[in-house]
């Protein structure tokens, strides 16, 4: 199983902690992170502005959509975003401040998924952030071979900091598994991501979620079948209180 890493090249110190905490248990490499420091607004070629925005539950009314277009100054890529004070979700019944920390995030995990799959004839592989650990309880291989019989669009593979291991629970599959609802995610730093979601990803040219809603929009808009391991194979590091791209 191949696992890339998001990673910005210049943070040692995370560099250092996982080339110990994985070393040659897995196969694994570097993906450069699209960096923050690089986007400004394309129009003003300014940093992106934002406001802070509480999401009510329940209908609060139609909200006009302003997408943006941001500029990657070191790649001379553009991508289109939907700034916080617009952005139209039912699933974000909580406060929200989309950064352009959040946003890089969100684009390098979509430039790593495209990466692969252009580039590779597997049809999964596991994309990670660089705050990961392996879980030292879990024999990694065997989850995996457990994993490979499933019929699944994406399994997370990695605690969250907000709800621990444990997502809201559909249904179990086996005693490896189990199905989750659908639900705002947080903190998913490691998942197994199949190619069967790759054409959708594809298509998106809108980044309105930070990197962990992915799995909710492709969930619930989506309809992708989304699974997670009882004892996940992946805990986070000692540097995990950090963004990735901080």
């Amino acid at each position: 199983m191949k696992h890339l890493i998001i990673h910005v090249d210049e943070h040692l110190q995370r560099e250092q902690l996982i080339r110990t905490e994985l070393a040659d248990k897995i196969d694994w490499e570097f993906f450069p992170a699209v960096k923050y420091s690089n986007l400004v607004d394309f129009e003003t070629n300014q940093e992106i502005e934002h406001m802070f925005i509480r999401y009510g539950v329940g209908d609060s009314g139609p909200r006009i959509l302003s997408p943006k277009t941001i500029l990657n100054k070191f790649s001379g890529k553009k991508y289109k975003y939907i700034p916080a004070n617009n952005l139209e979700t039912v699933f974000k019944p909580y406060n929200i401040f989309l950064s352009s920390a959040q946003i890089s995030l969100a684009i390098s995990h979509i430039t790593a998924i495209k990466y692969f799959f252009e580039n590779n004839d597997a049809e999964y592989f596991v994309l990670c952030e660089d705050d990961i650990k392996l879980n030292p309880k879990v024999d990694i291989s065997k989850l995996y071979d457990e994993m490979l019989k499933l019929d699944f669009n994406i399994c997370l593979l990695s605690e969250s900091p907000y709800h621990k291991y444990n997502r809201p629970k559909l249904k179990g599959i086996n005693n490896y598994f189990y199905e989750i609802l659908n639900h705002q995610y947080s903190g998913s730093a490691a998942y197994c991501i199949k190619r069967s979601c790759y054409d959708i990803i594809n298509n998106m040219n809108i980044v309105s979620f930070t990197s962990d809603d992915i799995f909710g929009i492709l969930q619930m808009d989506c309809e992708c079948k989304i699974v997670q391991p009882y004892d996940i194979p992946f805990l986070l590091n000692d540097l995990s209180k950090n963004s990735t791209l901080h």
